[in-house]
């Protein structure tokens, strides 16, 4: 290592100052991974909380026809289920084939796996859609009084709208932490500068008793460093 190195590495500023700055670092790099997955959580919650209440409304909506097949008294009040491919669908059949599916599919059909689901019960599954799309899917089974076999009802989210949400919240975030560590930073500095200055006076100080413009040192120091001024001034006195 140069001089210049050696001499940077050993001054008491630059290292006050860069364990200032690796505990910022680590503390709010920390924060962030935390306040990450807390909203990673939260917006899952409810993002499933969203498919959980479409899929109430369809089951309320869905009812028996005198032929024996369901029919919808009124659309869902969600305006994505009448958009092609929005990414929020619902379906609702006895088996694999829908007998009944939201205009958002189009032509196409939620692929649900094969599952037995109890009357009532909700089931979650990760399949992939329409476009290729990655969607989280709420499915329950109904038994209607006059139903032969229970329907299989489904509602479907497009898992990228929750990446989205996610993925915008973590740039903010990381943009802030990145702002408020340079913050933290600038006011260690200024600590640090404030701190030492005692330090600079007393270089001073020795200066000028070595070119003898003065024979003690100043009495007026932080109680940190006024032992050492005593002794100073000791020595002064003896020698």
């Amino acid at each position: 290592m140069s001089g210049g190195g050696r001499r940077l590495t050993g001054s008491l500023r630059f290292r006050l100052l860069a364990g200032a700055a690796v505990w910022i670092a680590l503390a709010l790099a920390l924060a962030g991974l935390v306040l990450s997955g807390l909203f990673r959580d939260h917006v899952a919650r409810r993002f499933e909380a969203e498919l959980s209440n479409h899929l109430d409304q369809l089951a309320a909506l869905t009812e028996m026809g005198a032929d024996g097949a369901p029919v919808l008294r009124q659309p869902l009040s969600d305006p994505r289920f009448r958009r092609p491919l929005s990414g929020l669908y619902w379906q609702v059949g006895p088996g694999d084939a829908p007998v009944l599916r939201s205009r958002s599919l189009w032509d196409e059909a939620l692929p649900l796996p094969p599952d037995e689901v109890a009357d009532g019960d909700i089931h979650r599954h990760s399949v992939v859609g329409p476009a290729g799309r990655q969607l989280q899917v709420l499915e329950r089974a109904v038994t209607f009084p006059n139903g032969t076999a229970p329907l299989r009802m489904a509602v479907a989210q497009d898992e990228a709208e929750l990446r989205a949400v996610v993925a915008d919240f973590n740039r903010v975030l990381w943009l802030s932490l990145g702002a408020l560590a340079l913050a933290l930073i600038g006011a260690a500095v200024v600590q640090v500068s404030v701190g030492l200055r005692p330090l600079v006076r007393l270089r001073a100080e020795l200066a000028a008793v070595r070119a003898g413009r003065r024979k003690r040192f100043g009495g007026d120091s932080p109680r940190e460093v006024q032992p050492l001024l005593d002794d100073l001034n000791a020595l002064l006195d003896h020698s």
